[in-house]
């Protein structure tokens, strides 16, 4: 009825963190944490980490969250739902693009040449999710994570 060109889009980045659980009363939701209150005030001011612990708490009860929790959970969930998919990628051949049938062969069997299965969509996207994770684990002092996405990164 309505075009999707009248549809609103948020235009800020999201990142959603699933299933925070609250130890003390078990409240479990969804963190986004670009657009999360709080979560990306400006910290520059501020010199302690235990002063930014401050935004990590329970909407419910104001208990605060396990950050060393939190941010190994978010390396773990780069490694496994972004890093280790853009890294699996298949050889695709440029003149058929048939995905390769043996990892020893660099010609496909109609001699065409073989490269990366270049998604541009989803590199972009996985780009993306690396900057905004970069952006937050600098932001949040977060320093293995920080360490984490930059390798992951050059």
């Amino acid at each position: 009825e309505f075009s999707t060109e009248a549809e609103f889009v948020n235009p800020s980045k999201s990142f959603v963190l699933p299933d925070i659980i609250c130890t003390q009363c078990n409240l479990c939701r969804h963190v986004d944490l670009c657009r999360e209150p709080g979560l990306m005030d400006d910290l520059s001011a501020l010199d302690d980490r235990d002063e930014v612990v401050q935004s990590w708490q329970c909407p419910r009860c104001t208990h605060l969250y396990d950050l060393d929790m939190l941010e190994h959970r978010l390396v773990h969930v780069v490694h496994t739902q972004h890093s280790l998919p853009y890294q699996l990628r298949e050889l695709v051949c440029k003149r058929c693009n048939l995905p390769n049938e043996s990892q020893l062969n660099t010609l496909c069997g109609c001699t065409g040449t073989l490269s990366l299965d270049e998604n541009a969509s989803n590199v972009v996207e996985i780009d993306e999710i690396f900057r905004i994770l970069l952006h937050l684990a600098k932001h949040q002092r977060f320093g293995y994570l920080q360490e984490t996405m930059e390798r992951l990164m050059h």
